[in-house]
């Protein structure tokens, strides 16, 4: 590694794609994992997510010969899954073998996997970045504390999710639809133990999801920004209310992400 460098590789976000990353990497780089989060601090909350682990994570995981701690799994395990389209009076269950899983901590293992030559730094933003002489300096900067750095790598692994700045930078004239991704707890007072996927094209051109967890049910769905259909809030009250009128109960409302 060239002396003015930092490290050899530095990954930007800490998620399932960047730890798995981190962790995968020969022990001869000096890498950094970074991430908005606190990284070394527990009980991270859940993301905006279903926290469902498809058949095809599943298998990703088999060939690393990893085996999935049952303290990341939540009841119900089911393996019905339920089509809606709200569109005509349509329903149909299918066999699908997701695994339902408390994100956060799904999260945390992946992390605690890592090895611990790689150096883990949570708490920070990436502002912006450049390339340099030898590879690509970071402006980085505290969430709690506010103060900005500058890091420097040979390479740069963006695994920031959907709202990358890298992504934002890079491709500027890239044109793709923008959404919100809603997403509420309720108490399950109708008893719902089964997971849905859930199509309505009066509120959206993408899915929604029905998910229960534990003593609780999830409803959330993703909603187009550009306003044709209404803001992604009365989109999302739109579709719980014609859930409702399907004859589903939702109890009080624990949480919306």
């Amino acid at each position: 590694m060239k002396k003015d460098l930092d490290y050899d590789i530095i990954i930007v976000g800490a998620g399932p794609a960047g730890a798995t990353l981190a962790r995968l990497l020969p022990d001869s780089y000096r890498v950094l994992l970074l991430d908005k989060k606190p990284i070394t601090e527990a009980g991270w909350s859940m993301k905006c997510c279903g926290g469902l682990l498809s058949e095809s994570a599943q298998k990703a995981m088999a060939e690393m010969n990893l085996n999935l701690p049952t303290e990341v799994l939540i009841h119900p395990q089911t393996f019905a899954l339920r089509v809606m389209d709200l569109n005509y009076p349509l329903e149909r269950s299918y066999q699908k073998r997701y695994y339902n899983m408390d994100r956060g901590r799904f999260e945390q293992w992946l992390v605690s996997l890592v090895p611990p030559k790689v150096e883990k730094k949570g708490g920070y933003d990436v502002k912006n970045f450049h390339r340099c002489l030898q590879g690509v300096e970071l402006v980085i900067k505290n969430r709690a504390g506010g103060g900005e750095k500058r890091i420097r790598s040979r390479m740069v692994a963006a695994a920031d999710g959907a709202g990358s700045v890298f992504r934002r930078k890079l491709y500027k004239n890239w044109d793709c639809p923008r959404y919100v991704s809603i997403q509420e707890w309720y108490e399950n007072t109708g008893g719902i133990d089964y997971y849905a996927a859930i199509v309505d094209e009066r509120v959206s051109d993408f899915y929604s999801w029905l998910i229960p967890k534990e003593n609780a049910i999830v409803l959330g769905g993703a909603f187009r920004q550009d306003q044709t259909l209404g803001s992604p809030s009365d989109c999302f009250l739109r579709l719980k209310e014609r859930l409702e009128a399907r004859g589903l109960s939702f109890g009080a409302r624990l949480r919306r992400e």
